[in-house]
């Protein structure tokens, strides 16, 4: 009797099992494996948490004059060089804030209205500016391994560290003078605004296009240049930078 027993136990769990094993069977296949979550997931995790920057590039600046006088005015070439850091604000998407600290050159060819005979006069302003950045960059992934398109938003302020306005003689009038473009009736020194732009990252290797908005007057409020009038008239900034860099 006993055996009888054994039996019909043994046959008992054999056939929970069988039906266990069953359902887990019908659960997996009932759920699918999202093989491009695991991928993206996998790519997201292999992101740095943290990473710093060298970075040197070209300027060509921009300038908004709108004053009684509207002069033709052309982009000097200058140079950036500086660093950034970069901080990773989620475990989930490749969100970073990045800061950093850059010199900045840049300059203008402007033909300047000097006199009331509406005379036009050729002048060249230099500016080394000092500038603080602050964006937040979004990595995305491509088909290429180990390369992302990172665009960016963000604002940057700059402080005015030396720079002259060269003014240059001719026929009509020969004298020249050099001023410092920061003095009491030139720009502020202080520039703050709106910076977007893309970059690509490739391995260590980083390269960048932006461009800065500069939203605030720089014009002081006894300039004399541009017969500028401080009561409805205003100059602002802008700038494209072509960047590239290392990152570590």
């Amino acid at each position: 009797m006993s055996k009888h027993i054994q039996l019909l136990l043994i046959a008992t769990g054999l056939f929970l099992g069988s039906q266990k094993a069953s359902a887990t069977d019908i659960e997996q296949q009932a759920t699918p494996v999202n093989y491009d979550q695991q991928v993206a997931s996998s790519w997201t995790q292999q992101m740095p948490r943290e990473y710093y920057s060298v970075r040197l590039g070209l300027t060509a600046p921009v300038l908004f004059i709108d004053t009684k006088l509207d002069p033709s005015r052309h982009a000097q070439a200058g140079m950036q060089l500086g660093f950034a850091y970069g901080y990773r604000l989620s475990d989930e998407y490749p969100i970073y804030v990045e800061p950093g600290i850059f010199y900045v050159s840049k300059g203008y060819t402007i033909n300047a209205n000097t006199n009331p005979a509406n005379y036009q006069k050729k002048m060249s302003i230099r500016m080394h500016t000092f500038e603080i950045p602050v964006v937040c960059k979004y990595r995305i992934e491509t088909m290429f391994d180990d390369f992302t398109v990172d665009p960016f938003l963000g604002g940057f302020i700059s402080l005015g560290l030396a720079g002259d306005t060269k003014y240059f003689g001719d026929s009509y009038d020969p004298s020249r003078r050099k001023e410092n473009t920061f003095r009491s009736e030139g720009f502020s020194s202080l520039d703050a605004g709106l910076r977007l732009g893309c970059g690509m990252t490739f391995m260590q290797f980083y390269a960048e296009i932006a461009y800065d908005w500069g939203m605030t007057n720089v014009a002081r409020s006894n300039m004399q240049d541009f017969q500028y009038d401080d009561f409805d008239d205003s100059i602002n900034t802008g700038c494209f930078f072509f960047t590239i860099g290392v990152n570590f």
